[in-house]
């Protein structure tokens, strides 16, 4: 896929990355004896300070303590991994470019708030014309032309929310 390394991702944050033998491979047990080894030892040559991304992210993540009562124990704490800083910067901004793409996220109700309605408009919706919706309003709509139309509109929708925010 020609991804980056994680390293070169790490300096494109402006982070210090991870060193290679701290980019350890094997099983997220905590038991030391469950690590193969670094990703030169394992990997070769190749991967010296060229970790793939996805590996790096894994690596990178750390085991911390979380509360997570329960009626028996509130005091409870589970120990569980939190992605690093690269890792988490990814998954955070690949689910906001998702929610910024799609036209029905929440992040896109706001693109039609007007309340102006003309008198046209209010008679059809008398006679429950409601547009794509029902299949009719001032056009009439097959099956086929409400989804072209609707992946059309919600395409100008989220250009008209980049450009806004370019």
């Amino acid at each position: 896929m020609r991804l980056p390394s994680g390293q070169a991702i790490a300096r494109a944050m402006g982070l210090t990355p991870l060193r290679d033998d701290e980019l350890l491979i094997g099983k997220f047990t905590g038991d030391p004896a469950d690590i193969v080894g670094s990703v030169v030892d394992v990997g070769g040559d190749a991967f010296a300070d060229n970790c793939p991304l996805w590996l790096y992210c894994l690596a990178e993540t750390e085991e911390i303590q979380r509360p997570f009562p329960t009626s028996e124990d509130p005091l409870r704490q589970i120990a569980t991994r939190q992605l690093g800083q690269v890792g988490g910067r990814i998954v955070a901004e690949t689910f906001v470019g998702l929610l910024k793409g799609d036209s029905s996220s929440y992040l896109n109700q706001d693109l039609s708030t007007s309340g102006d309605v003309s008198s046209t408009i209010r008679d059809l919706m008398d006679k429950g014309r409601l547009g794509m919706k029902t299949g009719g309003g001032i056009y009439d709509y097959t099956p086929e032309q409400i989804e072209e139309l609707r992946a059309k509109r919600a395409g100008k929708l989220v250009a008209v929310r980049k450009a806004l925010e370019a």
